[in-house]
């Protein structure tokens, strides 16, 4: 594939980097995703719900083929006359990807991803900014799944433990007498104790 080590380096022919003889596309992504993760401007962009109601209705081949189009449109050319302003910050989850990867224009694809301005980007190169931005897709769906498996863990186990461990606290904690009730109990007394209530 165009990711082998010796592609990346910065040649004639427009190798997307330079960045060691040693280094993997598994250990230059890690390294690329934790900086931006670092990034106060980059991580701050997230996929909502309707991003990604998007993605699962066109799937995820037809959101790498805008990908594709994207950048060979509005990034891939030597000269680009609203760079800077190419890529609008909401309307596809491709849009939102771009800017959270710091593929959105041709200076921030410079000072990321070590593509120099000026000269059209050569066919890997297009390609690997698609990766990046399907790579960083891919982990925005993986995390909402996991939010998601995570709240529906608090509401099947944990949520009335939860209630039950907050509403004791907030009781015992007042300085005045608290009237509340909960699952059949009454509190009624400022010393903290549960009266059966009916």
């Amino acid at each position: 594939g165009y990711y082998e080590k010796h592609e990346y380096r910065n040649s004639e022919t427009m190798k997307p980097y330079d960045f060691g003889d040693d280094m993997t596309k598994d250990e230059w992504y890690r390294q690329l995703f934790e900086r931006l993760d670092n990034s106060k401007f980059r991580s701050s962009f997230h996929l909502k719900q309707k991003d990604i109601d998007y993605i699962n209705e066109k799937g995820l081949d037809t959101i790498r083929q805008h990908a594709k189009d994207f950048i060979a449109k509005r990034e891939a050319p030597a000269y680009i006359a609203n760079d800077g302003k190419q890529t609008p910050m909401k309307g596809h989850p491709v849009f939102i990807a771009q800017h959270a990867t710091a593929t959105c224009c041709r200076e921030c694809i410079r000072k990321w991803h070590k593509m120099q301005p000026g000269k059209e980007l050569s066919q890997v190169q297009q390609d690997y900014l698609v990766d990046v931005i399907m790579t960083w897709i891919q982990k925005e769906i993986e995390g909402q799944e996991h939010k998601n498996e995570f709240c529906q863990y608090m509401l099947d186990n944990d949520i009335n433990n939860w209630i039950h461990h907050y509403v004791y606290n907030l009781a015992v904690g007042s300085s005045i007498t608290v009237i509340g009730s909960y699952r059949g109990y009454i509190m009624g007394n400022e010393s903290g104790e549960w009266i059966m209530h009916g």
